[in-house]
């Protein structure tokens, strides 16, 4: 094979590689268009182009990736990492603990939690004085405790994983707070039971699938919030790729309390676009904000109903 086969060879794989890898982002070409249209100020708009161009690479070239992504391994190491020192010396850092295998995951989510804010926009959406919190995906009780330190004066958090959830019970002791609030159940639209990939050491990386070693009870939120009689004013859904089922399971919920709510879109490439649309066909008041808090993951959306945002500007 001469040198210009093996470059043309080359140029057609890549092609090949480019165009698998570009392809869903192709097809929802006018989907994403809108959800970029949706966006209210240009640092969200920044960042959602930026994780586009991020998850199109990511799987030829991460280094190349990793160039255009929202949120770069520099700002990390700068911005986050850099304060690390300075946070677990504070009064805002929780007392948490795990096992000792997980100590470098528990401390990167302080991070991202605590000093990254992943969970904020501003003063856009943030956790309120008084407000009702719904965690779901807890892992570990990191957002729980965050929340309650900015304010929150109950959270419910749901945790499928019955591993993640012992240590989450054991973080609430630690800080003081109400064990009841700590619910080992997962959320999506049906009541039933799932199969579940869980075991000690996995932490971040329980997730719902077919090939899971246990099965976990899941509920439908509309329900359990009803049946409790909760008032939400914030939701959060970081639940490793079921956020779609989690939100058709809190429909009534949306609707009729308009929470703030902060969605993790990184799990799934198709929830880029998935996720907003269905949110917006929801409630069609809500204005979005997007940005991302670590430099591969967290690509989080924000939404606020458009008549917070508008007392707030006043």
């Amino acid at each position: 094979m001469s040198v210009l086969d093996s470059l043309n060879f080359a140029e057609k794989v890549l092609q090949i590689a480019l165009h698998t890898n570009s392809s869903k982002f192709v097809t929802h070409k006018n989907k994403l268009e809108i959800v970029m249209s949706w966006l209210c100020d240009e640092q969200s708009k920044v960042h959602f182009q930026n994780e586009l161009s991020y998850l199109m690479l990511k799987t030829i070239n991460r280094e190349l990736a990793d160039q255009v992504s929202p949120f770069t391994k520099e700002q990390w190491d700068t911005e986050i990492v850099a304060r690390w020192d300075e946070f677990v010396k504070s009064p805002q850092c929780p007392k948490m603990a795990c096992k000792e295998e997980e100590l470098g995951y528990l401390a990167t989510m302080l991070m991202t939690t605590y000093v990254a804010e992943q969970y904020r926009y501003g003063d856009l959406v943030k956790v309120n004085k008084g407000d009702v919190f719904i965690d779901c995906g807890a892992c570990f009780g990191d957002t729980a405790l965050w929340a309650y330190h900015n304010g929150a004066s109950k959270v419910y958090s749901f945790e499928p994983s019955p591993y993640n959830y012992q240590v989450l019970v054991e973080n609430f002791k630690a800080n003081g707070h109400d064990t009841a609030t700590a619910i080992n159940l997962a959320v999506g639209d049906k009541e039933c039971k799932i199969p579940f990939a869980a075991a000690p050491g996995m932490a971040g990386a329980s997730y719902a699938t077919a090939d899971g070693n246990i099965e976990v009870d899941c509920i439908v939120l509309d329900d359990w919030i009803e049946k409790n009689k909760i008032k939400p004013d914030f939701l959060k859904y970081d639940i490793e790729g079921a956020e779609l089922e989690a939100l058709k399971g809190s429909v009534k919920t949306i609707q009729k309390y308009r929470p703030r709510m902060c969605v993790c879109l990184y799990h799934k490439i198709e929830h880029m676009w998935e996720l907003p649309i269905f949110i917006k066909s929801i409630n069609p008041d809500y204005e979005f904000y997007c940005r991302k808090n670590s430099y591969h993951n967290e690509f989080v959306l924000y939404c606020v109903d458009r008549s917070t945002t508008t007392k707030a500007k006043k």
